[in-house]
């Protein structure tokens, strides 16, 4: 079953166009039958869900590198690469804290 949500998901995420009832709509064609509406309705609330998520996650990496900028002007390719890689909302929020905080770029990037 989540292999086939991850493949559903992969395969409507091809525009960020296309609304909730679009991606329902997309899911029960899917899943025909007696079962199929409710399984869609489980699946598209995951995949938002999980496209809320990400979303948060991307805005945190941004706010991350806007306060950074604004202190030293110039944030190296690798500390942007290495935010990329953080997927843990507690972790973005102690680094956004951080960022504020930090007397230097290398005292933040110790932190990654």
């Amino acid at each position: 079953m989540f292999d086939l949500t991850d493949n559903i998901a992969r395969y409507c995420s091809w525009t960020s166009e296309l609304s909730s009832e679009q991606l329902g709509q997309c899911i029960q064609k899917v899943f025909r039958g007696k079962d199929g509406a409710e399984m869609a309705t489980v699946i598209t609330k995951g995949i938002i869900q999980e496209g809320i998520e990400i979303g948060e996650t991307k805005g945190q990496v941004k706010l991350i590198i806007d306060f950074l900028s604004e202190r030293f002007t110039y944030v190296p390719p690798s500390i942007i690469a290495s935010l990329n890689r953080v997927h843990s909302g507690a972790m973005l929020k102690m680094l956004v804290k951080r960022a504020i905080q930090c007397d230097s770029l290398d005292e933040f990037e110790d932190l990654l």
